[in-house]
């Protein structure tokens, strides 16, 4: 991936589709069978240290990110992780930032791994699917054992060592119908960022695998969640799908792919340099090379993947194009769209999405004013707590009475000028 400035972005592969866990809805588990003629799924140095001189080559700005992503990557262990900053500080000029994000199911993080992602200040995304009823449904280990225990024990690990990592939250048919014991399970472990991931799995004949969660259960689990969200937690929490929506509101587009326009700009480097357009196109078809062989810029720039990103757009829906919010929808991914009758393609989940957007659309509006003029998101808590009291025509507020957003301050000096 590229920003505006030209730095680059690859999700890295290290340990291939290898992972000490078997999650119910996973899509990376059978990529081993791209690489039939190999026993062991593990990045050599020399393969690490190509893919490090490849991105210095191939970046047109001065920030490389580096996400590495499994399987679980952890299986990799502490000193490969090692290697790579010490290479990073041999081959990264020393004027350019380097990012390195891990995503992990957290089973296998200890004292050890958390004050060595705090020293080399790793990003860290965490795989939490909910509490422990929801998530031991659905992630669990190679014999069908629960995993919330080992996860929550990584979790504290990282936080003994000052890291809050993002939350990750994978979404199924089952868990959408479950949407506010979920979030007051995330603000009760004092979760500050969190990312939901709704599975959609359609298969080769076009039917929907049923743990795929609907359009319309996902357009009510979110609004749920934002309607607790808008009221009382903005300072508390930030979730992606809410905060991207306040950016495309405010003019600013989206920097999450699913959402963009057009998308192609996060490549996937696998355990042995094959480079494919996307972690959800890990398939023959999308094998865009090899490190040893392309400049990872050259792949990028290639025909190929500049029309597999543009077919986003191109092959949009009638219904999508009309959309009134496309500009903040954009047809979502394209890997969860569903063929029609008539051989149109349409996003599983658009129902969803557009009775969020529908739903949310007077409440961003209006936080993106607040933001502009007030420099601060949180009065539309005020205005929201202070409109539904009027509502119920139970109390009348009068310029010299207490505020009922509970600052304390009087009315005519606080929410009665808003």
């Amino acid at each position: 991936m590229t920003d505006s400035n030209g730095s680059l972005l690859v999700m890295a592969k290290p340990i291939g589709s290898t992972c000490n866990l078997k999650c119910r809805y996973c899509y990376y588990l059978d990529k081993k069978s791209l690489f039939p003629n190999r026993k062991h799924f593990k990045m050599t140095d020399s393969v690490l240290e190509n893919l490090i001189k490849n991105m210095v080559e191939s970046n047109m700005g001065t920030t490389l990110h580096f996400v590495w992503h499994g399987g679980e990557p952890t299986l990799m262990g502490i000193p490969f992780y090692e290697e790579v900053v010490r290479l990073q500080h041999k081959l990264v000029p020393n004027d350019w930032k380097v990012i390195n994000s891990l995503q992990t199911n957290g089973t296998l993080l200890n004292k050890e791994w958390a004050k060595f992602l705090a020293s080399e200040k790793f990003e860290v995304g965490l795989s939490i699917d909910g509490n422990f009823r929801l998530h031991d449904q659905i992630r669990v280990d190679k014999a069908g054992r629960s995993t919330h225990r080992r996860v929550i024990g990584g979790l504290n690990h990282l936080r003994e060592e000052g890291i809050d990592p993002d939350i990750l939250c994978t979404l199924t048919s089952n868990s959408t119908g479950h949407p506010i014991e979920i979030y007051e399970y995330f603000l009760d472990q004092k979760v500050r960022w969190l990312q939901f991931l709704p599975v959609v799995i359609i298969r080769d004949d076009n039917s929907v695998d049923p743990i795929s969660v609907q359009g319309p259960s996902y357009g009510a689990f979110l609004n749920k969640i934002f309607d607790r969200w808008v009221r009382r937690d903005l300072e508390k929490i930030e979730i992606q799908t809410f905060v991207e929506s306040l950016l495309a509101f405010s003019g600013n587009g989206n920097s999450l792919c699913i959402h963009s326009p057009t998308c192609g700009n996060a490549l996937v480097v696998e355990h042995e340099g094959s480079v494919f357009s996307c972690d959800h196109y890990v398939e023959p078809e999308y094998h865009l090379g090899n490190i040893d062989a392309i400049p990872i810029r050259e792949m990028l720039m290639s025909d190929f993947q500049v029309d597999f990103g543009k077919d986003k757009a191109v092959n949009l829906s009638t219904q999508c194009q009309g959309c009134k919010y496309l500009f903040a929808c954009n047809g979502g991914c394209p890997k969860h769209r569903i063929k029609n009758s008539d051989n149109s393609a349409q996003n599983i989940l658009c129902e969803g999405y557009f009775a969020y957007f529908d739903h949310a659309a007077p409440y961003l509006k209006r936080m993106v004013e607040l933001a502009r003029t007030r420099g601060s998101l949180k009065y539309i808590m005020e205005e929201i707590k202070i409109s539904e009291i009027l509502k119920t025509g139970e109390n009348k507020i009068g310029r010299n009475d207490p505020c009922p957003c509970g600052s304390q301050k009087l009315y005519k000096k606080c929410c009665m000028t808003l």
